[in-house]
């Protein structure tokens, strides 16, 4: 530009707010670089608006092909299906061009520095050999073809080094392959189109779960092949984790896809844990429970915990009777969780993470069906056994928390009789293992304490309170190793986020001495533990529950030493959140039951709330580069939706495809047939059939609305105006028909716009598309349509439900 942006934003800063001044010359300064800038704006929208008139009129040929329309037009009625469906989709886009354009120009990626040049070329030769021998990804011959042993070691080459620059450039890399459409390869290697060993089908599962990792768009390309994804895990069991992996980033931290999941492919999945029983085979229930906003998916919650109690028997490992413990203890003893990744221990492990997922929340129904699966008594027993593991104990104690102190009315739910009705009696509470399980906890923060004193931990050096992750998955449990980790007794004081004060260290010599890591892994805590676990169990407890009603001394006595061990916490804790945390649950316990040394000792507590925790504050500053590149298309594509995009789309030419078929109106008949067979050839999968599909009910809408409407226009005007175009007959079309056939559609999109139309042709059609829609669900069979509209509401009543308990 002819000035420089600072001069721009001066010009356009002064325009909002305009001082007044007396000063002529300044004033004509003034308006003369106002006009100026004005100027500049107009020769841009000039331009803009030439490159757009080239665009549509002067490249495009169709105006050379005489009757181009009527000929595309004549061929959609053909009885071959793949004719009449591509002649149909060509006529489509050609009346949909600039829409098509619109979508296009964001997804354009400028090369705009050197880093992004040399991302781009690299990409674009390893894209360039993947397709000197896979092609286009779609195979030219019948069935599959073998690539020779130069073209395997070259295709390894090639995907290894695009996996190198996606680890790299993360999201660059991932725009660049989204639009060279290397992804599209890599799915027609799976697709069998080629025989290709195992190695490079697992190369290809690697890349395409790099594409999607951490990218909502890169995600929502894949998640239409999640059905093919759980086919193959049936056909490559070899290959099973890889593909389970890459399901897990195609939905990960996205809501909206964990949501749109169907309740079928749940229930499949559930059955491909049955004939696979691994660890892994569950991490993928666990990511469409949950998203990184903490608020868990209560439809999602409700159909696992459904499935996974029909198929009881072949998926729930919970060894929960006498010998169920002796053989669980005995694999623990054998250490199989470390030795024995893929075996039954680590399968009961992942799969108590997942329970405890399902019970996160307000979910009645998860609920009543988890207690199905432990009584209160046995998850106790558990708890507090020698032998469990932080692994374990973590989900243990957070499903007591969730399925049976945090709830209003506590009952139980039995199997019942043998006439299939469920039982409901209330339970003890106030068990005494509950009260174990507290006095567990007490010495957990000893042990926590005696560990930290142990490493000198206190003298000095500050440990810097750590964010621990989530409950980590077993499958990452597992994959540890006693080489590659630090000592447990390490572990254990750097995942604490206290300070110990140094008045309290000893003669360290005894203390290490007399604490083993067996005895520190056992009883190891972290702040996840401690402030995701323990802290909201306790809260819950003496919130909702204390004291019970013939409280003993012994009851007594252990409810005062944690509430001192959380006292002495608060004080060592720097994390303000966390010091909120234990302050809520403090004030709970203060209770008129407690002795009158308690009393005091939470009086003092709460009136010294706001001291400061005694620990020295580390300020981490964590810098983010952003790159150049992608400020610079952000801009750009900033630029196309204030200024392109709706130029674009005011030229957009789709409507006169409805008054071509109005015109025509034989041929409405001719769409209605290949929207009915496209729905039976399985046009919800296949990506290209499904954008067919859709666009031609686009087009039925656009004829019925351009019908309404003209039926509403005064007799006067709609003489002039309805010469050429005739009323529908919209029985005799076929439309109620159609209608009625996809809203069985398993698509949730083809059923959204199908209601739309049948929405539309009721407005204006009174009594006769009335009796026609009657006759059909009277005298046809209609069952399945009459189920998929059930499933559909029962989908919408959850939905609807959970979005408004949403904060």
């Amino acid at each position: 530009m002819k000035y420089r942006v600072e001069d721009v934003k001066t010009v356009l800063t002064d325009d909002e707010n305009p001082e007044p001044t007396n000063d002529k010359q300044r004033q004509q300064l003034y308006n003369l670089r106002k006009k100026e800038i004005l100027k500049v704006f107009q020769e841009m929208e000039q331009k803009e608006h030439q490159v757009l008139t080239d665009i549509f009129k002067n490249v495009l040929p169709f105006d050379k092909m005489g009757n181009f329309d009527l000929k595309l037009l004549n061929l959609t009625s053909y009885e071959n299906q793949e004719l009449a469906t591509t002649c149909l989709r060509l006529l489509i886009r050609k009346f949909r061009a600039a829409d098509e354009l619109a979508a296009a120009l964001p997804k354009v990626e400028l090369i705009v520095s050197k880093e992004m040049a040399l991302t781009y070329d690299h990409l674009r030769k390893q894209t360039n050999d993947l397709r000197s021998i896979f092609g286009y990804g779609r195979s030219n011959y019948l069935g599959a073809r073998h690539i020779s042993e130069y073209e395997v070691k070259k295709a390894m080459k090639a995907l290894d080094e695009i996996l190198k620059d996606m680890t790299t450039n993360e999201k660059r890399s991932q725009r660049i392959i989204r639009n060279l459409g290397l992804f599209e390869i890599t799915l027609s290697v799976l697709r069998s189109e080629w025989m290709v060993s195992n190695e490079i089908k697992e190369s290809c599962l690697k890349v395409l779960t790099a594409f999607v990792k951490e990218n909502p768009e890169n995600q929502k390309l894949l998640f239409p092949y999640m059905e093919f994804f759980m086919r193959m895990i049936t056909e490559h069991k070899k290959l099973s984790k890889s593909i389970v992996i890459l399901m897990c980033e195609c939905v990960r931290n996205n809501r909206a896809l964990c949501s749109t999941i169907e309740e079928k492919h749940i229930e499949q999945y559930i059955d491909l844990i049955a004939e696979q029983r691994s660890a892994y085979m569950l991490l993928f229930l666990r990511t469409i429970l949950s998203t990184h906003n903490g608020n868990p998916i209560k439809r999602n919650q409700s159909l696992i915990t459904k499935y996974l109690l029909e198929r009881k028997k072949d998926v729930v490992i919970l060894f929960k009777d006498e010998e169920g413990m002796r053989e669980r203890n005995n694999r623990i003893s054998k250490e199989e969780h470390k030795t024995e990744p893929e075996g039954i221990l680590n399968y009961h492990i992942a799969l108590l993470h997942l329970l405890a997922t399902a019970a996160d929340g307000k979910n009645r129904e998860s609920e009543q069906r988890l207690q199905t699966l432990f009584t209160l008594e046995e998850l106790l027993e558990q708890v507090i056994s020698p032998f469990t593991l932080p692994m374990i104990r973590n989900p243990l104690v957070k499903i007591i928390n969730e399925v049976y102190v945090n709830v209003e009315k506590v009952t139980e739910v039995s199997g019942g009789s043998g006439d299939g009705h469920k039982k409901s009696t209330n339970i003890n509470i106030h068990h005494p293992l509950m009260y174990k399980m507290f006095s567990k906890m007490i010495r957990e923060f000893e042990f926590a304490e005696m560990s930290a004193l142990a490493l000198n931990v206190s003298g000095g050096e500050h440990i810097t309170p750590q964010k621990s992750s989530n409950v980590l998955s077993a499958v990452t449990l597992t994959n540890n190793r006693a080489s590659t980790k630090p000592s447990v007794a390490m572990r254990q004081s750097r995942a604490l986020g206290v300070n110990i004060p140094s008045a309290r260290l000893s003669a360290t010599g005894p203390i290490r001495a007399q604490i083993t890591d067996e005895d520190l892994e056992k009883n190891y805590i972290d702040n996840y533990y401690i402030f995701e676990i323990m802290i909201p169990v306790i809260h819950n407890y003496f919130h909702l529950h204390f004291p019970p009603p013939n409280v003993t001394k012994e009851q007594l006595d252990i409810a005062e030493d944690l509430l001192l061990k959380l006292i002495d916490l608060h004080k060592h804790t720097a994390n303000q959140e966390q010091r909120d945390k234990i302050f809520k649950c403090v004030t709970a316990m203060w209770k008129k039951s407690m002795s009158p040394e308690s009393q005091i000792a939470i009086t003092k507590f709460v009136t010294s709330k706001s001291s400061k925790a005694k620990v020295n504050r580390t300020h981490i500053t964590h810098a983010y580069v952003v790159e150049t590149d992608e400020i610079i298309n952000k801009t750009y594509r900033k630029y196309l939706q204030r200024r392109i995009i709706s130029k674009i789309l005011r030229t957009s030419e789709f409507r006169k495809l409805g008054n071509l078929y109005e015109k025509y109106n034989g041929f409405v008949k001719v769409l209605v047939r290949i929207l009915r067979k496209l729905n039976d050839s399985g046009a919800s999968y296949d990506q290209s059939l499904l954008d067919v599909g859709l666009l031609g009910l686009e087009i039925l809408k656009t004829i019925v609305h351009s019908q309404n409407k003209r039926s509403n226009l005064p007799k006067k005007k709609k003489k002039k105006s309805t010469e050429e175009f005739e009323p529908l007959d919209y029985v005799e079309k076929k439309l109620p028909l159609v209608v009625m056939e996809l809203l069985t559609s398993p698509n949730p999109l083809i059923v959204k716009s199908a209601l739309e139309l049948g929405i539309l042709i009721l407005r204006h059609g009174y009594g006769v598309i009335q009796k026609e829609f009657y006759r059909i669900l009277t005298e046809t069979d209609t069952s399945f349509f009459f189920i998929s509209i059930r499933d559909r509401l029962r989908l919408a009543k959850k939905e609807i439900k959970e979005k408004k308990e949403l904060p």
